[in-house]
């Protein structure tokens, strides 16, 4: 309802409808979904955008600096004692005037240092990238780098470079440098080990050795 009030196009709307109720495939099998929009779908920040619109001119109207992505947002304020009073007006205003619920769990009050946003955490005045996305990255590089794996070497590259390009361009503007060569150090230390893997007869490994 409240999106129909917002989009006059009724052929937008009956497209967003399908989307909604398109289902997901889980384990192979489709599933018919219920509420929400399917996690990844670039459906969710459109309609996030949206639906939030209010609330962005509502925090400019106040003097409010904040930034938001899709449903996740900060909003910066001078004391703890003033960012207790900004959260609960604006838990009301989304519970009661957007009708959205609130995930009191991620909803908290918190000095800039302690927060993280979107991957990135803040200390010292520069941004830095947040621990848990660091811990996601190694997790992800020890899978695509994985011998078991299954597929060609180069292939493997592909797949890594691919990864590297897409996670280097989205934390480029945090202040790593250090954490860059460590973290390019880490990597290469990997793809080499998963080369010492496949040349598995210690003949095939001074052959090749020779070459490079």
């Amino acid at each position: 309802h409240k999106l129909g009030c917002k989009i006059n196009d009724k052929a937008l709307m009956r497209l967003i409808g399908k989307y909604l109720r398109a289902g997901v495939v889980d384990k192979g099998k489709r599933v018919q979904t219920q509420e929400g929009v399917p996690q990844g779908s670039p459906l969710s920040p459109l309609l996030s955008n949206i639906m939030l619109d209010e609330l962005d001119k509502t925090l400019e109207k106040r003097g409010h600096c904040f930034a938001r992505y899709a449903d996740d947002f900060t909003i910066l304020v001078k004391s703890h004692r003033a960012g207790q009073r900004v959260l609960t007006n604006i838990s009301v205003f989304l519970q009661r005037k957007l009708k959205l619920a609130v995930n009191e769990d991620k909803s908290r009050v918190g000095s800039v240092k302690e927060t993280k946003f979107l991957g990135f955490s803040f200390k010292r005045g520069q941004i830095q990238i947040y621990d848990k996305a660091l811990v996601k990255f190694k997790q992800q590089v020890r899978r695509l780098t994985n011998r078991n794996w299954g597929i060609a070497m180069k292939k493997q590259i592909i797949h890594l470079n691919r990864y590297l390009r897409g996670w280097g361009n989205y934390f480029f503007i945090a202040n790593a440098y250090q954490l860059s060569v460590d973290l390019d150090h880490w990597v290469r230390r990997r793809i080499r080990m998963c080369y010492w893997r496949q040349w598995r007869r210690p003949r095939t490994k001074v052959r090749n050795l020779l070459k490079r």
